[in-house]
């Protein structure tokens, strides 16, 4: 299987989680707030050698559609390479069924933490 079909079934499956049984969903000043859904951010975007999952997630939709969401990891610190951090971005994300790479991945070696965030532009239909 290729590294691109394991992006796509990540995004995918980020996707259909993102919206799971223990969210919670509020509008606010004409958003939408969710938080506590399902996040998936594959090796290839942390720097690290396995897949991580949460619920330590907060996503607003504005009414243009635009949508702005966090995810915040944690791993065991010796899962990491030799540096104190890793830095990604421009790879690709999934928010409900619209794509982006308006993103970024800073993975903290020394915290264990890894903080996701993905920025999709509504309008750009």
């Amino acid at each position: 299987m290729t590294s691109k079909v394991i992006a796509f079934a990540a995004v995918l499956a980020a996707a259909l989680l993102l919206v799971g049984p223990n969210a919670q969903v509020a509008k606010g000043d004409g958003a939408t707030v969710v938080d506590d859904f399902g996040c998936v951010i594959i090796p290839a975007d942390s720097g690290l050698p396995v897949l991580l999952v949460t619920d330590d997630s907060h996503a607003v939709q504005t009414p243009q559609g635009n949508i702005n969401f966090t995810c915040d990891f944690t791993f065991d610190p010796a899962l990491c390479p030799d540096s104190k951090a890793i830095r990604n971005k421009g790879f690709l994300c999934g928010a409900y069924f619209d794509l982006t790479t308006d993103t970024k991945a800073i993975t903290d070696c020394t915290e264990g933490t890894v903080h996701l965030s993905c920025q999709v532009n509504g309008s750009s239909d």
